[in-house]
């Protein structure tokens, strides 16, 4: 019995970590790809998903929902240097289940912060009142 207890306390755990308790992305997540990117969700944003790849390099993206207004702040704040490139597709994959919409534009630079990332962002302006940032910062 103790063996079946600590089974389900262990599955409960990685479920919760997961985010898929139905709580969204874990935090734990969100915080590593943001220390990555250099790219930190504002408050009343809503991280739509997120992931992080380790092995020989690091690869980190999430997607956050923000208000129109806050759009142009959170680019400023991340140091974002690049240009977006109306209808230009991001070169990676998406956060799985937050695929970008028709009215699009992404661009690429580099951030040190912990390290020296790549950094790609795309923002999705499919709904112009609650923009969707896509984010990816991966070492090399």
């Amino acid at each position: 019995m103790i063996g079946k207890a600590r089974t389900v306390v262990v599955l409960s755990a990685a479920v919760a970590l997961s985010g898929c308790a139905g709580g969204g992305p874990a935090p734990e997540v969100v915080a590593e790809a943001s220390a990555l990117s250099g790219v930190i969700p504002p408050p009343h944003a809503q991280v739509l998903g997120a992931a992080c790849e380790r092995g020989r390099d690091q690869l980190c993206k999430f997607a956050v929902a923000v208000d129109a207004a806050q759009l142009e702040p959170l680019l400023a704040a991340s140091d974002f240097t690049a240009e977006l490139v109306p209808g230009k597709s991001a070169s990676m994959l998406p956060v799985e289940g937050v695929e970008p919409g028709p009215r699009i534009a992404s661009g690429e630079d580099q951030v040190v912060h912990q390290q020296t990332a790549n950094r790609e962002i795309l923002v999705d302006r499919t709904n112009p009142a609650r923009p969707v940032v896509h984010v990816w910062a991966f070492t090399t």
